[in-house]
């Protein structure tokens, strides 16, 4: 695939390119090499194609196949914002909301530390972030987007709720 994409870089054939990809990329197995390529393929919609719907289906097919796939998450949300798809872009606003109190939690439960050797009878020792908080500031950022989102999709006249 990679010499196949050098050539295309210098006919810019491209569309030829996407077809081969397409067929092909099921042949990987490995779920990590599938979103690998799928996220190279969505790209290629995108910058070489200037083909958003497409873009947009692949990035999908990424997070579909990996919910925390964080380039897909980005890539959807900026096309969602270039599109002006609001409903959508709150999915994936609230998605990557998600994956960041998971990533916060993950982290604060690294963060505390239990020592063997300080354990003197039910008590255990050991050291716990206590300036972590429920919420970390781009989580608020996330919180304050998605509600400023959510007020404009109200607002938008042909919405229907």
């Amino acid at each position: 695939i990679e010499s196949l994409r050098s050539v295309i870089e210098q006919t810019g054939d491209w569309e030829s390119f996407v077809q081969v990809y397409e067929e092909t990329i099921h042949e990987f197995g490995e779920l990590e090499k599938e979103v690998h390529h799928l996220l190279a393929l969505a790209q290629i919609y995108e910058e070489k194609l200037n083909n958003t719907e497409r873009a947009i289906e692949t990035y999908q097919r990424v997070y579909a196949a990996a919910s925390d796939s964080e380039p897909a998450l980005l890539a959807l949300e900026r096309l969602y914002t270039q599109s002006g798809d609001f409903r959508s872009l709150l999915e994936i606003l609230r998605a990557r909301y998600e994956l960041s109190l998971l990533k916060s939690e993950s982290i604060e439960a690294e963060e505390v530390s239990v020592d063997i050797d300080d354990v003197e009878g039910d008590e255990v020792s050991g050291t716990s972030s206590t300036s972590a908080t429920p919420f970390s500031e781009q989580s608020e950022a996330f919180l304050i987007r998605i509600a400023t989102l959510y007020e404009e999709t109200l607002n938008e006249p042909h919405v229907v709720s």
